[in-house]
């Protein structure tokens, strides 16, 4: 029965509505969604053109601190083979 009676008391304070924390909750919730909301109507969608442009792309050399092209960046990667007979 202690138990029962300390647990009452714990839970008495949250018996009584509150119209405050009521608003907050209500508020807490709908604010993240309608700020996400107003975001994803700003996102550009994305395309198949708009995927294909990102061929284009350069990246960032940190060594030579320049921007380089894949096509530039497959001739870096590629082994320094010796020709033939030398």
């Amino acid at each position: 029965m202690e138990n029962n009676a300390a647990w009452k008391v714990i839970v008495a304070k949250y018996q009584k509505p509150s119209r405050w924390r009521a608003a907050w909750q209500i508020m807490d919730t709908i604010a993240p969604y309608a700020l996400l909301w107003y975001l994803f109507q700003e996102v550009k969608p994305i395309t198949l053109l708009s995927s294909l442009k990102s061929f284009t792309f350069r990246l960032w050399d940190e060594k030579h601190k320049q921007l380089v092209g894949y096509r530039q960046l497959r001739k870096l990667r590629e082994p320094k083979v010796p020709p033939p007979g030398v």
